[in-house]
C-alpha cells in the first residue's frame, strides 16, 4: 500500500509540475492539454485497476479499497480542476480572437456609424423615459381632478338633501335598535318558560 502511494504521489506531483509549465507558456495547444488529462485519466485509472488486485490479494480488502478510491478521486479531481482551467482559457482565447477579428474588420466610417446609432438609440432611450414621466404625471393629475369633482358633488348637496338623508340613516339605526330590543326580549320571554320554579322547601 504504500508503495502505491508513492506512485500516486509522484503521478500527481508530475501532473502539478507539467501543469505549472503548461500555464506558465502564454501559448498553450488546447488539443495537446486535452490529450495529456486524458492521458493522465488513463493512467489513474490503470493505477486504480491495479490497487484494487492488490486489495483483493489482502486480508482487509475493505479498507484497501477505501483508500484506493480515496487516492483514485483526488487524482480525477485534480485533473477535472485543470479541465475546467483549460476550458475556461479557451474561450477567453477564442473570445479575445473573436474581438480582435471584429475590430481589424471595423473600417473609420463604420465606427462613426456605430457611434451614430449608438448615439440615437440613447436618446431614443431618453425619449421613452420622458414620456413616460409625462404619461405618469398626466395621469397622477388626471385623478386629482377626479377626485377633487367626487368631493365638489360630495359637497354640493343642498341642505335639504343632507337633511332628508340623515333622517333616512336615523331611521335605519332606530329601526336596528328596536330589532335588538325585540329579539332581547323575545329571548328573555323564551327563557323564563323554559325555567320551572324551585319546588318549595318542605316544613
Amino acid at each position: 500500500m504504500t508503495l502505491f502511494r508513492i506512485l500516486v504521489q509522484l503521478g500527481l506531483w508530475i501532473a502539478f509540475t507539467t501543469q505549472a509549465s503548461d500555464v506558465a507558456d502564454t501559448t498553450f495547444d488546447v488539443t495537446a492539454q486535452r490529450a495529456r488529462i486524458a492521458a493522465q485519466r488513463a493512467i489513474h485509472e490503470s493505477n486504480f485497476s491495479k490497487a484494487q488486485q492488490v486489495c483483493f490479494d489482502r486480508f482487509a480488502v475493505t479498507d484497501c479499497l477505501r483508500e484506493a478510491r480515496h487516492v483514485r478521486r483526488v487524482a480525477m479531481d485534480e485533473l477535472r480542476r485543470q479541465e475546467v482551467i483549460l476550458n475556461d482559457l479557451d474561450r477567453q482565447t477564442k473570445a479575445v480572437a473573436e474581438i480582435n477579428r471584429i475590430e481589424s474588420n471595423v473600417t473609420p466610417e463604420r465606427q462613426q456609424e456605430l457611434a451614430k446609432e449608438r448615439q440615437q438609440a440613447l436618446q431614443e432611450a431618453n425619449d421613452r423615459q420622458q414620456r413616460s414621466v409625462e404619461k405618469k404625471s398626466s395621469a397622477l393629475r388626471t385623478d386629482l381632478k377626479s377626485k377633487e369633482v367626487d368631493k365638489s358633488d360630495a359637497h354640493g348637496l343642498t341642505s335639504a338633501e343632507t337633511t332628508r338623508q340623515q333622517q333616512i340613516y336615523d331611521e335605519k339605526v332606530q329601526q336596528s335598535l328596536q330589532r335588538k330590543a325585540d329579539k332581547v326580549k323575545s329571548l328573555n320571554e323564551k327563557d323564563q318558560r323554559l325555567v320551572k320554579p324551585l319546588p318549595l322547601p318542605a316544613q
